[in-house]
């Protein structure tokens, strides 16, 4: 491996000196090519997580919670086209049937409107309870509240972290 590894070395110098820029990058290529791949002892990924402060569980955690916010979105798509999805093929078998394409596509346009009609007052009643709470939220005595437990959650959090992080250092240590 060295013998092999030092003639790349050779071949690559000796194209650098003669200005040969081309044959000198493929041979720099060869080089690399030849270079020991070192591979990281055994834990060594925990103690860089570790040391930038995160622990193995977390970072675990947190591509599951992407996959979990992924599928609860899919979950919910899949839950309103349930109720879309009958009506507009009922509308479309009965269309089929009696009248031509035409009215096909009106059809299909007036049932559209009124989704777009009726999702517009779903949002209407989703923009009055956001203001309702909105207007709760805002009042001293709530806003108090909410910090104070904000306040009182990160020490909790602080706790238990300084807890848990020694605990598993020392099981590392081992």
């Amino acid at each position: 491996m060295k013998g092999r590894l030092d003639k790349a070395i050779a071949k690559w110098l000796g194209h650098e000196l003669a200005g040969r820029e081309r044959p000198g990058e493929r041979a720099l290529t060869r080089v690399f090519a030849r270079l020991p791949r070192p591979l990281p002892s055994a834990g060594f990924a925990e103690r860089v997580l570790l040391a930038a402060g995160l622990t193995p569980g977390r970072a675990r955690d947190l591509a599951g919670l992407e996959v979990r916010a992924l599928v609860a979105l899919a979950c919910a798509l899949s839950a309103v086209s349930i109720f879309y999805v009958p009506s507009v093929l009922s509308a479309i078998s009965a269309t089929v049937r009696a009248r031509g394409l035409v009215d096909l596509a009106a059809g299909l346009l007036v049932e559209l409107s009124q989704r777009v009609a009726a999702s517009f007052a779903v949002w209407d009643a989703l923009r009055l309870a956001g203001r309702v709470i909105a207007e709760a939220a805002a009042t001293p005595g709530v806003m108090a509240t909410l910090a104070l437990a904000a306040l009182v959650s990160a020490g909790a959090f602080r706790l238990l972290q300084e807890l848990v992080i020694p605990e598993r250092s020392r099981q590392n240590a081992r």
